[in-house]
């Protein structure tokens, strides 16, 4: 094995070079669990290819954290509103309630509408439609319209 890829130490969660600079960052930020961090700390003692470059890698990142940060500019979340408006066509920073009248709306409207209707048809009594004339005994004749009896229908046949 060459010196560069040799596992150090003696047990089984032993490190090589690219291991350990896979850990770099978890090191630095203290995210590893003990065992892990026992076995690059053990790397760390054994390889001074690997210290020296965790030693530059921290100096790069505090040389980051130094860096400050711009402000954005003022007028940057207005044009990003208004592009995001204008190729959404208008479905997101809108003034959609003053312009148009949403389908989500208009669906909510009709639904309810037809709510009621079933409503008002499952709940309403059941109504008998009542006859305009006057119930017809058998015994009597049914009269026409000019007042004239089945009676006197039939009498005026016979003669």
């Amino acid at each position: 094995m060459t010196e560069r890829n040799r596992p150090v130490g003696d047990r089984e969660d032993r490190m090589d070079h690219q291991q350990a600079k896979d850990k770099f960052s978890d090191y630095y930020e203290d995210s590893l669990d003990m065992q892990q961090r026992a076995a690059i700390e053990a790397h760390f003692g054994s390889c001074s290819e690997c210290r020296a470059e965790y030693e530059a890698f921290k100096e790069t990142l505090r040389g980051l954290s130094g860096l400050h940060q711009l402000a954005q500019p003022i007028e940057l979340s207005k044009k990003v509103a208004r592009r995001i408006h204008r190729r959404s066509a208008g479905r997101f920073f809108g003034d959609r309630a003053e312009t148009r009248f949403s389908f989500e709306w208009l669906s909510l409207v009709v639904i309810l509408i037809l709510l009621v209707v079933v409503f008002v048809v499952t709940t309403s009594e059941k109504r008998v439609i009542t006859p305009l004339l006057p119930p017809v005994s058998a015994d009597a004749g049914v009269s026409s319209v000019d007042g004239s009896s089945t009676d006197d229908l039939l009498r005026h046949d016979d003669q």
